[in-house]
């Protein structure tokens, strides 16, 4: 899968370093976490944000708040690209879902071996 081996270059990549989040991901997030019908593909690069633009130093998900890397950042952005895919497409939503918790599972996996296998770097 080729998103797999980008996934796992950009963990390869990866500084371990928290990243400051643009309002741009918490409504990403937002986004995910209140997935509905109303939400369209195109509606994605129409997306209105708060007058904030003040980056943050985590995001919020279901009143918690996570300190983030650049790499789950644009994981976040990629696992929203593909619900879009999976809810704008009538061809086999059930082999989309599949690539899409194999994707999860691939990013686990990696970020878990590259920290615990102390192959993770922090600058």
């Amino acid at each position: 899968m080729h998103k797999s081996k980008d996934l796992k270059l950009l963990l390869d990549e990866e500084t371990w370093v928290t990243s400051p989040v643009a309002p741009y991901f918490q409504e990403l997030v937002n986004k995910i976490n209140a997935f509905d019908d109303s939400l369209l593909a195109e509606e994605r690069h129409a997306m209105k944000f708060t007058a904030e633009t003040e980056l943050k130093d985590s995001i919020n998900s279901q009143e918690a708040a996570y300190k983030v890397t650049n790499s789950l950042l644009k994981f976040l952005h990629t696992l929203f690209e593909l619900l879009q895919f999976i809810r704008t497409t009538t061809m086999a939503p059930y082999d989309s879902a599949l690539r899409l918790i194999e994707l999860v599972k691939v990013y686990n996996q990696t970020s878990k071996d590259l920290i615990l296998g102390e192959q993770a770097y922090h600058n």
